[in-house]
C-alpha cells in the first residue's frame, strides 16, 4: 500500500512483519502503535534503479530450471506415448528414441519459455497478481502450439505442466 502525502510517501510492504523490516525501508517512523513508515519521495526514486544484469541472470536461471524440468517431464510424456503406440514399440529403436528426443526438446523449450515469461512478467509488470501471472504466462506459451498441427496434441501435456507448477506454487502465495 502506497499513499502519497505531498512530500512524503507512506509505504507498507506486504508479507513482511514490521519488526523485521530492514533499516533501508524507513526514513522516519510516526505513530509507534500503528507502525506507519514514512519515506521521503526522493528516496523512493532511488529505489527504482534496477540491476538489469542481475535480473537477466535470474531470468536465465528460471529458464534453465524450466528447461531441465520440462525435458525430464517431456521424456516421461514421450515414454507414455511410445507405450500407447504399437508402431513405435515394434519398429526400430530409432523411432522410439526420436520420439523421446522430440518430446524432451519440445517440453524443455515450452517450460523454459513459461518460466522465463513468468519471471519477466513478475519483474516488469509489477502490479500483477500471482494468479494473473500464471494464467498469462501459460497462455503466452501455449498459444504458439495452436498454430502447428503436429504440436496441438501436446497442448494437454503443456497444460498439465502449468497446473503442476501452479499447485506447487500454492505455498508461495
Amino acid at each position: 500500500l502506497v499513499i502519497n502525502l505531498y512530500k512524503y510517501t507512506i509505504i507498507m510492504p506486504r508479507g513482511i512483519p514490521w519488526d523485521e523490516l530492514p533499516r533501508s525501508y524507513y526514513h522516519k517512523v510516526i505513530d509507534e502503535d500503528k507502525q506507519i513508515i514514512i519515506k521521503d519521495n526522493n528516496d523512493v526514486n532511488e529505489e527504482k534503479e534496477r540491476n538489469y544484469l542481475k535480473e537477466f541472470e535470474n531470468i536465465g536461471r528460471r529458464a534453465a530450471f524450466g528447461l531441465v524440468c520440462g525435458s525430464m517431464t517431456g521424456f516421461t510424456f514421450g515414454a507414455v506415448d511410445i507405450l500407447r503406440d504399437v508402431k513405435a514399440i515394434s519398429n526400430k529403436k530409432s523411432v522410439a528414441i526420436n520420439k523421446l528426443a522430440r518430446y524432451s526438446g519440445i517440453f524443455g523449450a515450452y517450460f523454459a519459455s513459461y518460466h522465463a515469461t513468468r519471471k519477466i512478467l513478475k519483474l516488469y509488470y509489477y502490479p500483477i497478481s500471482a494468479e494473473e501471472n500464471l494464467i498469462t504466462s501459460g497462455i503466452i506459451c501455449t498459444a504458439p502450439m495452436l498454430f502447428s498441427r503436429t504440436l496441438r496434441p501436446m497442448i494437454p501435456y503443456g497444460i498439465i505442466l502449468v497446473v503442476l507448477d501452479a499447485v506447487n506454487g500454492l505455498n508461495d502465495v
